[in-house]
């Protein structure tokens, strides 16, 4: 048995290392948050979504009012 199998490996990992034991899910954010537009999209859209769950709370008026 030799010394090196029970070795801690160092605190610096290479790309490749962490590539390799990245998720599927962890690939496509890390290529998704390179592009600034996807990202300013993103908030948009989840705006949106806000918006929508909360449309009582942000309406101006009643629609059943006349």
């Amino acid at each position: 048995m030799s010394a090196e199998a029970g070795a801690p490996r160092p605190a610096g990992h290479t790309v490749e290392e962490r590539l390799s034991v990245a998720s599927q899910r962890q690939l496509v954010w890390w290529r998704f948050k390179r592009h600034k537009l996807a990202l300013i999209s993103l908030g948009i859209v989840l705006l949106f979504y806000t918006l929508a769950l909360f449309a009582e709370f942000f309406a101006i008026s009643d629609p059943r009012d006349g």
